[in-house]
């Protein structure tokens, strides 16, 4: 790997550990920790938080114990309070406009929108099942009809 964050240090030879979860010899991005209470899990978390930001990736918290405020606070970050007495909202079917600069940019960009759309209902409603061709197909239909009536 030639970049990365680093995770700690090996116990017997004393290597630092430098991890990137998105190099591709990776399957997906994902992180579990595990450890005994008491052992460090929310100060490493934090800790690998503030240095995935020093190397500029995004890094997102969901955190239903508030633990994690002063820590998006001190780096400036959003906090989004998730609650029915919350005035904030996620719409998973927001449209947002692609990014110009991003690699791999559609030539459409309302296809773009609408294939993050996909993305997300896949996500939410086939839990990584493969989703019939036709499904698809006839959401990708629905909300490019949608989008043309707002």
């Amino acid at each position: 790997m030639e970049r990365g964050v680093l995770y700690g240090v090996a116990a017997q030879s004393q290597s630092p550990i430098i991890i990137d979860p998105f190099d591709t010899s990776f399957l997906n991005y994902s992180l579990a920790v595990i450890a005994p209470a008491g052992s460090g899990k929310s100060y490493f978390t934090k800790l690998l938080a503030l240095r995935h930001l020093v190397a500029g990736t995004e890094f997102l918290v969901i955190d239903p114990e508030d633990e994690y405020r002063p820590v998006a606070e001190a780096v400036g970050g959003t906090i989004v309070r998730l609650a029915a007495s919350s005035p904030h909202r996620l719409n998973p079917l927001d449209l947002v406009a692609p990014d110009s600069g991003s690699d791999g940019a559609y030539a459409d960009p309302l296809a773009q929108s609408i294939a993050v759309v996909l993305g997300r209902l896949e996500l939410l409603l086939c839990a990584g099942a493969d989703p019939a061709a036709l499904q698809v197909s006839l959401t990708s239909t629905n909300v490019r009809c949608l989008t043309r009536r707002s």
